[in-house]
């Protein structure tokens, strides 16, 4: 049946001269078609709209939200999206908005293995933790995936809140009602609420992060002090080209995710029939080697938001319910200053990724992660810290690159984090995790200043 793919075209996503290409960067106004004419120009639903196509609106916040904030969709499609069946109640499994309890520990993970068994993206999700209620939020989820094949005739739409995928192995090629993006790891893919996505795996398998906010979006950061450049660019992330499937599916699956449960229904046609689309609710891709990072060029080490990629706000004070923070390959050119991280509380959770490691001798592997609760102490492993006081002061004060060969994210948050069950008792907690922190001797010495 006819369709339209620029995956498959001589014009694929990325390609210079692509006409249907969107231009405008995070948050602007885009438009995209994938027929000639098949947007309207002068209004938004007429009666009759070109190609016989029916307008629909996705609304990602109430109407009346201020401007700045508010974000919409208007999608020309074959079919609206009524044409589906009942939504069922399906059983909760270790995707889930039902978190548990408070640990003050720090507590890492190992990585997901790769399913032996057809597992696809959406039954590969593992969650972590969070805080707040799906429903109605404020509150955030991180989530881990690991997956062995395609999603195929099988949609997800997330009512609750924006999810930010994060693959860490396997490129993922994500099916959007906007169009197609291809992920690569040290990408990230950002899907607002309410847009449907398929995930499917061209090498055939993936392991990553999802980090989900609810009740509130994610943004692009204030610069402050930092003035009008820096950080992640607005113009970076990319948004699909318009890509239509006209393709009669029986039993096509749509999945939903309401209040924290998940809903199916089936529905006779490729939801992925939309012809044109403008608006600024849509899905992005970001390069996160594009992030332009910032830092000290004298002494001590800036605190670690000046690495923040995308924020989703709690209130108007700098708290946020969810940061993305990335620690990509840069200078550090600190003087006479403990070139590891100082120790530190934060008045803040921290949930930590690795996609990619320099070396596996710091005892961090590609594909794990590990938590910091709220204001428990943390810092650089004994080994590590022992090895900078090693350091004569002119080796110690030397300029270095952090080679890119290293890209850690971190999900960071005001708010408290609630384990899941499986999170407390999968094999993959690393047990092991608080020897690396042993040892740690006393250096005090009160003869000498």
């Amino acid at each position: 049946m006819p369709s339209h793919d620029p995956e498959k075209s001589p014009s694929a996503e990325g390609r210079a001269g692509d006409a249907t290409r969107p231009t405008g960067g995070f948050g602007g106004a885009m438009e995209s078609e994938a027929l000639a004419g098949a947007l309207p120009r002068t209004q938004n639903a007429p009666r009759k709209s070109p190609y016989g196509l029916y307008p629909e609106l996705v609304s990602g916040v109430p109407f009346t939200t201020r401007r700045a904030e508010n974000t919409r969709l208007w999608l020309y499609k074959i079919r609206p999206s009524t044409l589906h069946g009942e939504f069922a109640r399906l059983p909760e499994g270790r995707f889930t908005g039902t978190f548990g309890a408070l640990d003050p520990n720090r507590i890492r993970w190992r990585p997901l293995p790769i399913p032996r068994g057809k597992i696809d993206f959406l039954d590969g999700i593992h969650t972590l933790g969070g805080l707040g209620d799906p429903a109605g939020g404020p509150g955030y989820a991180v989530h881990l995936y690991a997956a062995s094949a395609d999603m195929g005739d099988r949609c997800f739409t997330n009512s609750d809140g924006d999810m930010l995928i994060v693959p860490q192995e396997g490129t993922l090629v994500a099916r959007t009602e906007c169009g197609v993006l291809r992920v690569a790891p040290g990408e990230v893919l950002l899907v607002p609420r309410g847009l449907k996505l398929t995930i499917d795996l061209p090498d055939g398998r993936g392991r990553g992060y999802v980090g989900e906010v609810f009740g509130v979006r994610f943004r692009l950061p204030e610069r402050g002090p930092i003035g009008s450049n820096g950080l992640a660019d607005a113009r970076h992330f990319v948004a699909p080209a318009a890509a239509y499937e006209d393709r009669a599916v029986k039993g096509y699956r749509v999945v939903t995710k309401i209040g924290g449960a998940l809903w199916g229904a089936t529905q006779d046609f490729s939801p992925y029939d939309v012809a044109a689309w403008h608006g600024n609710h849509v899905p992005y891709k970001y390069d996160l080697m594009l992030f332009n990072a910032m830092g000290s060029t004298t002494f001590d080490h800036p605190d670690p938001s000046i690495h923040t990629v995308l924020t989703a706000s709690l209130d108007d004070h700098g708290r946020a319910v969810c940061d993305f923070v990335c620690f990509r390959g840069r200078w550090d050119v600190i003087e006479h200053s403990l070139r590891p991280p100082f120790f530190h509380r934060n008045a803040a959770t921290e949930v930590n990724g690795i996609v990619r490691a320099a070396s596996v001798e710091s005892g961090y592997e590609p594909g794990g992660c590990f938590v910091t609760p709220l204001l428990t102490g943390h810092g650089v492993t004994t080994r590590a810290y022992e090895a900078a006081l090693a350091l004569t002061d002119d080796d110690a004060d030397a300029p270095r690159r952090l080679p890119d060969a290293s890209l850690w994210i971190m999900f960071e948050s005001a708010l408290p984090f609630r384990l899941t069950r499986w999170a407390q008792e999968t094999d993959q907690r690393d047990r092991d995790f608080a020897k690396l922190f042993e040892g740690a001797k006393s250096y005090f010495d009160p003869a000498r200043p």
